[in-house]
């Protein structure tokens, strides 16, 4: 074996998946036996169900599932040729592939809800980072009373500014809790500190953050791990949602930590 050769091998017996992309995986439905498989793949390259068996110690019918279940996330594509064997996709595709599939998923499921005779509740999705941004600007214009956000960090922009300064002043109180606090996002952190924003920081990792207004409507949004451009938000106004994701912050802003 060559030297490259073996350096190749050295480097995929060391992969590993980051909490990052094993969280997002989780979020997209995945199970946690179904995600050890996916870097079990990466590590060990082309695999049947019976070699996946003898590293998992379970039954290869059970490793089939697991098998199948990534494929329908796009993550694997299965081998011409028996016995049946997967292979992992590149990480990047993969990933990019699976979340693909999952907004498919997604705005299948809500057009089949919104389209059920009788409902009245408020189902918008809402593609992209800048699309997510306007929706916001428009939300946080009508806001009576509160608004409450959970965001990797803290974007800024004039408009975005004097929409905050507005909504303010109008009473309205914003309490943000972010994910990310650095040295490199201080500086917008105390921006927004000074005009009245009352922020928390609570580490998670990234992919999934939501905003509520007036404890009635809730936006919750999925973004890539490998490009957190790629975002796909829902935004209703199903009370059971809005009363799930007001409690949910509460019980992160209590564990969050005040920032200086």
């Amino acid at each position: 074996m060559q030297k490259n050769q073996k350096e190749i091998v050295v480097a995929s017996k060391k992969f590993r998946l980051s909490l990052e992309e094993q969280e997002y995986l989780r979020r997209i439905g995945l199970s946690v036996q179904a995600v050890h498989l996916y870097e079990l793949l990466h590590q060990k390259g082309k695999l049947t169900a019976q070699r996946a068996a003898s590293y998992t110690y379970d039954f290869p019918s059970a490793e089939y599932r697991l098998f199948y279940d990534l494929e329908k996330h796009r993550l694997v594509r299965r081998l011409p040729g028996r016995p049946r064997a997967f292979e992992a996709l590149p990480l990047s595709t993969g990933l990019k592939s699976s979340f693909q599939a999952t907004e498919k998923d997604l705005q299948q499921l809500i057009h089949s809800v919104i389209s059920q005779k009788g409902s009245t509740d408020q189902l918008e999705i809402i593609i992209g980072r800048q699309a997510l941004y306007d929706a916001y600007l428009r939300l946080a214009n009508q806001a009576k009373h509160e608004i409450w956000l959970y965001s990797i960090g803290i974007a800024f922009s004039e408009k975005l500014e004097s929409t905050q300064r507005a909504t303010i002043k109008r009473g309205v109180s914003v309490k943000h809790i972010v994910q990310q606090h650095k040295i490199s996002n201080q500086h917008i952190i105390s921006k927004w500190q000074r005009i009245g924003v009352r922020l928390r920081y609570y580490k998670q990792a990234r992919g999934f953050h939501f905003f509520v207004i007036d404890h009635t409507r809730v936006c919750i949004t999925f973004s890539s791990p490998e490009d957190t451009e790629n975002r796909l938000s829902i935004l209703t106004d199903n009370p059971a949602a809005a009363q799930l994701f007001c409690a949910q912050f509460q019980s992160l802003w209590s564990m969050a930590e005040d920032i200086a």
